[in-house]
């Protein structure tokens, strides 16, 4: 990009901001004053389109919501999740489990991952996803309610495979504790990792693991 280029792209980004900080002061007594100021916001029109954001209440509420809010809570989740299964790990180090330790990380990742998807599904509307192209495309008589199907079928299919994922966590557990690991530890830890992921189901069967003598505890469906 040479000077030319640059000056045509920078201009072409000032001239809607010299436009409106006009049309917002055409009103003002002083005519030579405006077009002045007019022409200053146009050649130098960074340090006004940051003040406009500024004052924006939109835009306020946009970056305040999406990404203080949503963004940087997902991520201190994420982050809390990474922490938990490295404290998971390396009670499993320390214990007598006969698996290998990609074992070991695919089953907290697999379980830890599905939960997670499974939690946004169930926060998000089911009206709001039902519009499905591919049915009208290929004509469907009721588009909208095969989508709802579809979409019914998948949260299922989601389901089936996060519970066998619970499943396979709570296993594990169950194999850490009688294999003689720290059982308190390994309790605060398993209890703190299904309480971030919102899995009521799985902290009640973690507690009623950690009540019951080693070798006694036995998984159902």
């Amino acid at each position: 990009m040479n000077l030319y280029d640059f000056l045509i792209i920078y201009l072409a980004g000032g001239a809607p901001l010299g436009v409106y900080y006009f049309l917002q002061h055409r009103k003002t007594s002083s005519f030579r004053h405006l077009w002045l100021k007019t022409l200053l916001n146009f050649l130098c029109w960074m340090p006004y389109a940051f003040q406009l954001l500024g004052k924006n209440k939109f835009s306020k509420n946009i970056f305040s919501t999406i990404f203080a809010g949503k963004f940087s809570s997902d991520a201190k989740i994420e982050k809390n999740i990474r922490s938990i299964e490295k404290r998971l790990e390396k009670i499993y180090l320390q214990s007598r489990l006969q698996i290998s330790i990609y074992e070991f990380r695919e089953i907290l990742e697999r379980y830890a991952g599905l939960t997670m998807v499974s939690q946004f599904e169930h926060k998000n509307s089911q009206t709001a996803r039902c519009e499905n192209d591919f049915f009208q495309i290929a004509g469907h008589s009721d588009a909208p309610l095969a989508a709802v199907c579809l979409d019914r079928r998948n949260r299922r299919r989601l389901s089936f495979h996060q519970t066998e994922a619970r499943l396979d966590f709570l296993q594990l557990l169950a194999e850490l504790f009688d294999s003689g690991s720290d059982s308190k530890n390994l309790s605060d830890a398993a209890i703190e990792f299904v309480t971030t992921l919102q899995d009521a189901a799985a902290a009640d069967s973690i507690k009623k693991m950690f009540d019951r003598p080693a070798q006694t505890f036995f998984l159902s469906n």
